[in-house]
């Protein structure tokens, strides 16, 4: 009699990557949601031979097939960017690759976002679309604010000195403010315009705190509530 440790083990082994008819799937599947009237469900193109119910368990399955293994890749990119030397990651996690993943995460289709003309186009989507996008930015932008702002973080890529003054100005997002002036200065130039770019930073902050130090007191307490 056969029991359960004799049968033959069957694993579903999810693909590495979307294949080609899964790539065509999808812009037929976006193009049949550009069609769609505002308000109303897309529409599937019938199959012969195929109930509606078919079509739609169907559609269900090839999404959640797409969705592992998109979560199979993130898992993957994650142990990379853990275990690779600096070496290795240099030549993989740097602007000019990961600038269009995070374009499209945010702005969507390519034409968004390929001009220096940033749109979010909601022409296409309803309303509760429009919602769950907003809230699902919302939280990713959340969780990267949070990250670039820690201090230890910031100290490192920005240096302790221009911290310390953006600290000095303001608590709020010192962190952050360092690491993004920092990003602004030329990578060729960076000692010298290093230099330079603190001392206009110091500057421009007396400049602010004279400015705030001459109003009137019922104006400096909503420059202070505002910051």
């Amino acid at each position: 009699m056969l029991t359960l440790g004799d049968l033959p083990m069957v694993k579903v082994k999810t693909p590495r990557t979307l294949q080609k008819k899964d790539v065509e799937w999808l812009k037929k599947q976006k193009t049949l949601q550009g069609l769609k009237k505002p308000g109303r469900k897309a529409q599937d193109i019938p199959q012969e031979g195929a109930s509606f119910e078919q079509q739609k368990g169907a559609k269900r399955s090839r999404f959640s097939t797409i969705r592992d293994i998109a979560r199979k890749e993130i898992t993957d990119l994650t142990f990379l960017a853990e275990i690779l030397p600096e070496q290795q990651l240099k030549q993989i996690f740097v602007d000019e690759q990961l600038k269009p993943f995070f374009s499209a995460i945010i702005f969507g289709e390519k034409e968004n976002y390929a001009s220096t003309k940033l749109i979010i186009d909601l022409s296409k989507l309803d309303f509760k679309s429009q919602e769950q996008k907003r809230e699902r930015l919302l939280g990713l932008c959340n969780a990267l604010i949070h990250l670039i702002n820690r201090e230890e973080l910031a100290v490192f890529l920005a240096g302790e000195d221009l911290f310390r003054v953006l600290l000095a100005e303001s608590e709020v997002l010192s962190g952050l403010r360092a690491v993004y002036y920092r990003s602004l200065i030329n990578r060729q130039h960076q000692n010298r315009a290093s230099k330079h770019f603190l001392a206009e930073v110091r500057t421009g902050i007396m400049k602010s705190q004279k400015s705030i130090q001459e109003m009137p007191s019922e104006e400096q307490k909503k420059v202070h509530e505002e910051t």
